[in-house]
């Protein structure tokens, strides 16, 4: 990956000095964002104590899509024939989804299990690398960049925060720890007229976010990524 990296880094160096272009952007995205393995649900139960900061949501790695946001820069190179080695940079916030269907704690009998309806979401903090290469395909006023390449997700901080729903019987709202380092595969497109472009790309994970996690053998999950933005370049 180190490898990978500095040459894509010294192409565009290189690219500065002797390449038809070298290409400067910005990025805003919004995203969806998932988990998927035998690890993840999507419903879970909150487990209560009598100290309201140590609830916490039984299985709080949601199967189910909640929104996100992130910010790049990037730079690519762009040679003659069309082929392209860039690098992309920036933060992003990621959060999934679990549906809460009733809460409970071990220190109560319960006749029945309350039913609500609620959610918890689990939300983290990335600073992300994504190096990749690609082709540039020129339509008409469009230029259209096909970047297949990697994420590397560096985790900042990881929060889940989550209720009943109305009346807000049970909370949660406390930091979890998985693996701070997320490895993807993922594959971009960009279409830009000018100096304006929208983008669109998918992050297939490949890193077990919970497998150092102590529990039940069903511990797998793989983050899962879909983001849409818009990009202005700079150069």
């Amino acid at each position: 990956m180190k490898k990978l990296v500095l040459s894509i880094v010294g192409l565009l160096v290189a690219g500065s000095v002797y390449a038809q272009k070298v290409e400067l952007s910005v990025n805003a995205s919004t995203n969806l964002y998932h988990y998927s393995g035998n690890g993840t649900t999507a419903t879970s139960p909150i487990i209560t104590s009598p100290d309201a900061s140590q609830n916490y949501t039984n299985n709080p790695y949601g199967n189910k899509n909640a929104w996100g946001f992130g910010l790049a820069g990037q730079a690519q190179y762009v040679t003659k024939a069309g082929f392209i080695a860039g690098l992309q940079a920036g933060f992003e916030r990621v959060q999934s989804s679990v549906d809460i269907t009733t809460f409970y704690s071990p220190m109560q009998n319960y006749g029945a299990l309350p039913t609500v309806d609620g959610s918890t979401k689990l939300k983290s903090n990335y600073i992300n690398l994504n190096p990749y290469i690609g082709y540039r395909i020129i339509a008409d006023k469009f230029n259209i960049d096909l970047q297949p390449g990697v994420d590397v997700g560096f985790k900042t901080s990881m929060r889940e925060k989550g209720s009943t729903g109305e009346g807000n019987v049970a909370t949660t709202d406390r930091s979890r720890e998985d693996k701070n380092t997320d490895f993807r595969l993922r594959m971009g497109i960009a279409a830009y007229y000018n100096r304006i472009g929208i983008t669109a790309a998918y992050a297939h994970g490949l890193t077990n976010v919970k497998e150092d996690l102590i529990g039940s053998q069903a511990n797998e999950a793989y983050s899962r990524l879909w983001r849409f933005g818009i990009s202005y370049r700079l150069l």
